[in-house]
């Protein structure tokens, strides 16, 4: 949104005890995450917001339904970049990147290159 970019992300250790689970990293909106990747955080886990509306959606229940139950606010630059993690995920969106990218530099109109990246790659434009 215009405040900021969500991630679902594995949480692997709290105050260096292992543990597992899933958390929603809140960054800003132009925030880039690789797939894979590995970083370290410092900050405040805490519940995701009910809503504040009766009958508004309730972004908290459909979060909980994919496993994610809280969530924890930062800014791009206090991440850690530890490792990256190889799969065939990351390897996939690495590879359309690069074709966007090679797309982007085939001298096709803005309407023809839309459409084929939406074609051949299932993207949309951001407006």
């Amino acid at each position: 949104t215009a405040f900021g970019r969500g991630f679902v992300v594995e949480v692997r250790q709290i105050n260096n005890q292992p543990t597992t689970g899933l958390a929603l990293l809140q960054l800003e909106p132009s925030a880039e995450l690789p797939i894979g990747g590995g970083y370290a955080l410092a900050g405040h886990l805490q519940p995701i917001a009910t809503p504040k509306n009766p009958g508004g959606f309730d972004f908290a229940k459909h979060m909980q339904q994919k496993g994610v139950v809280a969530e924890i606010h930062s800014h791009s630059e206090k991440l850690i970049f530890i490792k990256q993690k190889p799969s065939l995920r990351a390897w996939a969106h690495q590879s359309r990147s690069r074709w966007i990218e090679q797309i982007k530099h085939l001298g096709l109109s803005a309407q023809t290159e839309a459409l084929l990246q939406a074609l051949v790659l299932g993207t949309t434009t951001k407006k």
